[in-house]
């Protein structure tokens, strides 16, 4: 009987240690939780390429509808101590099955693209956003004209725009609404008599070479940046007469950094899908001095950060990131001066661009708190005015948009 009871008590304890234990992992999960949301909670999401949620402030209105609740588990879910460790397993455990989309992002054999579902959307009609934009545009046009400037929009294809027909067939890749925003886009810019340079047709003249964009980013390469930058220069001598220095891939040295790349779209997936495309930098011919300030504040006079060998690198590389107003002067008064605007597309371009001006002064109205766009101008008086901005952007007001202008 002794023997039978120890036999039918085994399972018991063994139910009751397996609980136990599961407790305190639960308990520990919870206790690690709640300090760090209280003494130091993320502000932000690395590798999931997110801003944390935020701390809900409780008031009657939302702990009467139940939102409160809703927030505060959203935000404890974002501070939760094994988030980041518990994602990336399972992000490995997808990918070692061959799942075609993890994490929100389609697994190619060679390239990473984000994913937009399965069903593919019908073309929507984005004239009156189109005619917003640009008739924006135009009113800002005549302010860099009265202040003896000339406008000029580069329009910049996103990574998934560009290598669109590489979706699955089962997959949307959007093509429909691009093409529609694109129609949209360019007939209002020709009606309105604006200069519009689409990279775009410029890359499909070219053949559209794959190594225009990055296979684990949403930008392009510094190569797909110089043609750009070419058709954008050959456009602004062409309307001004300015006769400024193009610099030619064959003028410029090139030099392909050996660190590692850890694209927008491979850190979604905590860099484990891995590549082996490296990053570009250029050299110029001759050495130019000139000064640099961020958010006015002086800087060390570069254009690349490039962090040690062995080191991870990303797109920030160029121009050390977003920044909300960069000025890079190079004391040479007979040159003219630019003023360019736009979202981190024109980064790569803001290496280069200096190079054949006075002064060149950046800004990305995402971060810049200063002056509106068209005060800006009537203050600096720019010669050349630049808008960067890539096709699945330049129909948003909010940003780089129409809503930076006045």
């Amino acid at each position: 009987r002794d023997t039978l009871s120890l036999h039918d008590a085994l399972p018991i304890c063994i139910k009751a240690g397996f609980l136990a234990i599961l407790a305190l992992a639960v308990a520990a999960s919870l206790a690690g939780t709640l300090y760090r949301a209280v003494f130091s909670s993320y502000d932000s999401l690395f590798y999931e390429n997110r801003s944390a949620a935020l701390l809900p402030e409780a008031a009657a209105s939302n702990l009467w509808d139940g939102s409160y609740m809703t927030d505060l588990d959203e935000y404890l879910g974002d501070q939760y101590i094994a988030r980041t460790r518990l994602i990336k397993a399972q992000t490995l455990l997808n990918l070692l099955l061959g799942r075609p989309v993890v994490n929100d992002i389609v697994v190619g054999d060679e390239l990473l693209l984000p994913f937009h579902g399965y069903t593919g959307s019908e073309a929507q009609d984005f004239t009156d956003e189109a005619e917003s934009e640009v008739g924006a545009l135009a009113e800002l046009e005549t302010v860099v004209e009265a202040n003896g400037g000339a406008l000029f929009y580069l329009c910049i294809p996103e990574q998934s725009s560009y290598f669109r027909d590489d979706y699955p067939e089962n997959m949307d890749n959007h093509a429909a609404n691009l093409d529609a925003m694109s129609a949209a886009f360019k007939e209002a810019m020709s009606a309105a008599g604006l200069r519009l340079i689409d990279a775009g047709e410029t890359y499909a003249a070219e053949g559209s070479p794959r190594e225009y964009y990055l296979n684990t980013d949403h930008h392009y390469s510094y190569r797909g940046m110089l043609s750009a930058y070419t058709a954008l220069m050959d456009a602004v001598n062409a309307a001004t007469g300015l006769d400024l220095r193009v610099y030619s891939e064959s003028e410029l040295s090139l030099e392909e950094l050996p660190n590692t790349v850890l694209g927008s779209l491979d850190r979604k997936l905590f860099g484990l899908y891995g590549t082996d495309e490296r990053l570009v930098i250029s050299h110029l011919p001759e050495e130019i001095p000139f000064t640099r300030t961020d958010n006015g504040v002086s800087v060390e006079p570069e254009v690349f950060t490039v962090p040690p060998e062995g080191e991870l690198i990303s797109y920030g590389v160029y121009m050390g990131g977003d920044m909300g107003e960069t000025i890079i002067d190079t004391d040479r008064p007979e040159l003219p001066r630019l003023l360019l605007w736009g979202d981190s597309y024109s980064n790569a371009m803001e290496t280069l661009l200096w190079a054949s001006f006075d002064e060149a002064r950046y800004l990305d109205y995402r971060y810049f708190d200063g002056a509106r766009l068209a005060e800006y101008i009537e203050q600096y008086k720019p010669d050349v005015v630049v808008c960067i901005r890539d096709d699945l952007s330049f129909l948003n007001a909010e940003g780089n948009g129409s809503d930076c202008y006045w």
